[in-house]
């Protein structure tokens, strides 16, 4: 697969599209009908993300990808990771400044999604606010904050995901700079979605998503997306305001951790 630094390259001979308010977001790879760069922004964009597919669809290469363009591109004063990451796949996708939490486990998932719960709650927009000070979001200072969970398969094998308490935030991410990805298997998709409550307030939204390699027998998994057999790292990008784009994901370009 391509380098990101190699489809950065390539992104200076494409024109941006006016009002694409993707292109100021991460380079993640190359769209299949032109070759030209895609780039993903969870900032002007929807806020949350879900990465689909099964084994060796390329789930934590992608998130190696997003994160380490995410560092790129902003300080860690501006944005911070909480990653949940049992396979300890992750531990080098992004310099340590940047990782306010790392849950290997989980007893540590639990303790760090209440910690994150109560730095939400100090975030929530003050009663009888107006929508210029909503846009503004003046009233709370700090990171972006990106819950990241890589085999969430493996996260929520209970009867409550250990990350379950965020969900009661997710209607207000914008305005309180929250921002979720989940990396979880095709299989068993459609069973979870009754009992998670995480995943399916998230997906109820209408999030952004990549479908990658999976059973097409599972249905529909976001917009009018199946998964389908593909090769790693290649697959659909759905976004709520933009048609839905095929990409090969790039692979992360190495740095200093």
């Amino acid at each position: 697969m391509l380098s990101v630094s190699t489809v950065t390259e390539l992104a200076g001979r494409f024109p941006v599209a006016a009002g694409d308010t993707q292109a100021a977001g991460v380079l993640i790879g190359l769209a299949d009908t032109d070759l030209g760069p895609v780039g993903l922004n969870l900032t002007e964009g929807d806020p949350h993300l879900l990465v689909l597919g099964d084994a060796g669809a390329g789930k934590t290469a992608f998130l190696h990808t997003l994160m380490g363009g995410l560092a790129a591109r902003y300080g860690p004063d501006q944005v911070r990771f909480m990653l949940t990451d049992y396979r300890h796949s992750l531990t080098d996708a992004a310099p340590d400044t940047y990782v306010g939490a790392y849950a290997g486990d989980a007893a540590a998932a639990r303790e760090y999604t209440a910690q994150l719960a109560a730095v939400l709650a100090k975030r929530l927009p003050p009663p009888g606010i107006s929508s210029r000070k909503l846009r503004e979001r003046d009233w709370w200072t700090g990171p972006e904050l990106y819950l990241i969970a890589d085999d969430y398969d493996l996260v929520a094998t209970g009867q409550v995901s250990p990350l379950a308490e965020i969900a009661d935030y997710i209607p207000q991410s914008r305005e309180i700079g929250l921002h979720v990805i989940l990396a979880r298997r095709v299989s068993g998709m459609a069973r979870v979605l009754a009992s998670d409550a995480l995943l399916s307030r998230i997906r109820d939204l209408g999030t952004s998503g990549l479908v990658l390699s999976g059973d097409p027998r599972e249905g529909v998994l976001l917009g009018s997306e199946r998964a389908a057999e593909r090769p790693p790292g290649r697959g659909v990008l759905v976004r709520r305001r933009e048609p839905s784009v095929l990409v090969q994901v790039a692979l992360s370009d190495p740095g200093p951790q």
